[in-house]
This record gives C-alpha cells, sequence and structure tokens, in this order.
C-alpha cells in the first residue's frame, strides 16, 4: 500500500526495535526478539515490551508480529474515516496494491497525514497507560477483565485506542480524572460483545460507542496542545534502546546531581553537556543525535539512586530509566532553606 512505510515502522510501540535503515548484520540480535522460554541473547525481551507488560499480546504474537497488524487494523479505521471488520481478510484488501479498498486507506491516509496520525495514536495509548497506572497500578489486562486470564485481547485493545481517539483527539477532550476512567472501564468485558461476533463493523461500533460512554464525566475541553510533536513514552524507550546500538549519536546521563551525601550539582555538569552536544553535531552532517538526561547506564549508579531517592527505577533494554523529578523535588527543597 503506497505510502505506509513510514507509519508502520513508526507504530511499533513499545517493541523497542526501533533503528536505522540500514543495519550491519552484526547487529541484527538488537533488533530481534527473545522469547522468556527460549533465550538466544537478542537484545529486545519480550517481557519487557509494553505489549506483553499490559497483557495484551503473548510473546509469541510478538514474535509473529501481530502488534503490527493491531497497530494497522486501527490506523486504517481511523485514517480511512470508517470502521473496518476486523479481519485477515479486510486487512488484506488494505494492503492489496490496486484494490478499491487500498486506494481507499492510501487517499485518506496522505490527506490525513502519516505525522499526524502518528502522534494521534501514540498520545491515545499512553493516555491509556496512564488509565491503568492510575491509584495503584494494575495491568491493562488485569483492569479490563472480571476474571483472571493469560489470554491476549488485541479486539478489545483497538476498540479502547479507538474510543479514546474519537472523545480526545475528535471531541477535543482531555481526561481530568484517570482514576476515574479507571473505575469507569473496570470489568469493561462484562459490558461490551467479546465475542466473535464482535468482530463486525456493526458490533465494533457499539463496543467503541460504550467505552466512550464511559469516559463521559471524567472529561473536559482540550486545545489538543500537548498531542502532536511530543514525545510518547513508546518514543522515549525507542530512542534508549536505539542508544544500545548507535553509541556516537546518543549520550545518557544519570542527572545533574551528584550521588553523595550531599547531594549537589556536579562540578563542570553544564559544561559537559555543551561538549557533548558539539560531539554528537561533529558526527557528520545529515546525523542527529539525542541527549537524554535521567536515564542510567551503570548499575552501581541505578543502586544509590534507589537508595538516596526512593524510587523504583523502570527497565527499559540495558538501562534503567530514573527520571528528573526526584532530583527536581531535592532543587526546591534546598532553595527554601
Amino acid at each position: 500500500m503506497p505510502s505506509t512505510n513510514g507509519w508502520r515502522q513508526h507504530l511499533q510501540l513499545g517493541r523497542g526495535d526501533a533503528s536505522s535503515d540500514i543495519l550491519d548484520l552484526s547487529k541484527m540480535p538488537s533488533i530481534s526478539i527473545d522469547l522468556p522460554k527460549t533465550k538466544h541473547g537478542y537484545d529486545v525481551q519480550a517481557d519487557e515490551v509494553f505489549w506483553v507488560i499490559q497483557g495484551v499480546l503473548r510473546s509469541t504474537d510478538l514474535r509473529d508480529s501481530m502488534d503490527e497488524q493491531c497497530i494497522a487494523d486501527i490506523a486504517a479505521c481511523l485514517a480511512g474515516g470508517a470502521l473496518i471488520e476486523r479481519s485477515k481478510d479486510a486487512l488484506d484488501a488494505v494492503y492489496q496494491a490496486g484494490s478499491d479498498e487500498n486506494s481507499r486507506i492510501a487517499t485518506a491516509l496522505n490527506v490525513y497525514g502519516v505525522d499526524a496520525l502518528i502522534d494521534e495514536i501514540k498520545y491515545c495509548i499512553d493516555e491509556i497507560l496512564k488509565v491503568a497506572g492510575a491509584g495503584s497500578p494494575r495491568k491493562l489486562r488485569d483492569v479490563l477483565f472480571t476474571k483472571s486470564t493469560n489470554n491476549a485481547f488485541p479486539a478489545i485493545f483497538a476498540t479502547l485506542v479507538i474510543a479514546f481517539h474519537e472523545v480526545l483527539i475528535g471531541g477535543k477532550k482531555k481526561i481530568t480524572s484517570y482514576a476515574g476512567v479507571k473505575s469507569a472501564i473496570t470489568k469493561l468485558d462484562s459490558r461490551i460483545d467479546t465475542g466473535r461476533g464482535s468482530t463486525t463493523v456493526a458490533e465494533r461500533r457499539k463496543n467503541i460507542d460504550a467505552v466512550k460512554g464511559l469516559l463521559g464525566t471524567h472529561i473536559a475541553d482540550s486545545d489538543l496542545s500537548n498531542v502532536y510533536n511530543n514525545q510518547s513514552v513508546a518514543d522515549i524507550d525507542a530512542a534508549i534502546r536505539r542508544s544500545e546500538i548507535e553509541l556516537p549519536d546518543y549520550e545518557l546521563k544519570q542527572g545533574l546531581l551528584s550521588l553523595g551525601a550531599k547531594r549537589e550539582p556536579q562540578g563542570g555538569f553544564l559544561d559537559k553537556i555543551a561538549k557533548t552536544i558539539c560531539a554528537i553535531a561533529n558526527n557528520g552532517p545529515g546525523r542527529g543525535g539525542t541527549l537524554m538526561i535521567g536515564v542510567s547506564d551503570k548499575a552501581a549508579d541505578t543502586s544509590k539512586i534507589k537508595a538516596l531517592d526512593s524510587i523504583t527505577p523502570r527497565k527499559v533494554g540495558h538501562r534503567d530509566v530514573v527520571g528528573v523529578r526526584r532530583e527536581m523535588a531535592i532543587l526546591v527543597l534546598q532553595s527554601r532553606l
């Protein structure tokens, strides 16, 4: 399908296999998926990926590219302006060069804008994750299902994303209570049709409308200023994973403050930042770079941060996300003394 490579590549949300267009064969393990029970030494750990962590897909589903199919279904529904049947035949029609459905979606996607679609889907998924994490954090699967289950739920996940998109993007709204939305969608499987018949366009519409109704009292007007050109959790995770294989283009810093007892600003920190930026710029024309603060790449630093700041770092690949809020709290307190 014309003009789809961009969104297919960028919407591999949370998988962590983002890489350059050209990759040396020796780096292939860095973008390959390692399953929990069949360790081959690959860098993308299935059980550390968003889709598996939240229970949306199983590890083997990720290996079989079911994440791409799920996103393709969502993207076709949103860009095309109408729901499609959730089936293999429907997606085949979208990708069949020369078919009417292929032409319809391709034209609609070009009008909609690939970048806008990517930003909007990522924003909606981030909002869903914030809902799952509100109050006492739970896996999305545990929030949505009445009974404990290990089954994947890509169809329900697609329903959530499309419903959130229609309310938040289409309706220009924002969530005012993530805890309220979490309570509203708890045991969602008992409120919508999850049977085989739920794959039809008509039943998908009923399910989406049901979810939209649950959001009604927990939203307010928004200008959507925080939707576009912002870094999503998926973007940040992908950049951290890329830093492991594209060392000259990435630099990670754990933070501004030293890890000693006094927690004082590190001497020459800003000078080091300036030199790092210059070094990245010297990589050559046409190449960008990324400087991330709040990410630890040393186990010893991570241990000290956990003890000093009483936080639980989030593992992404071989790095630990420790954030900068912990330091902001210290700096604010110091400024008041």
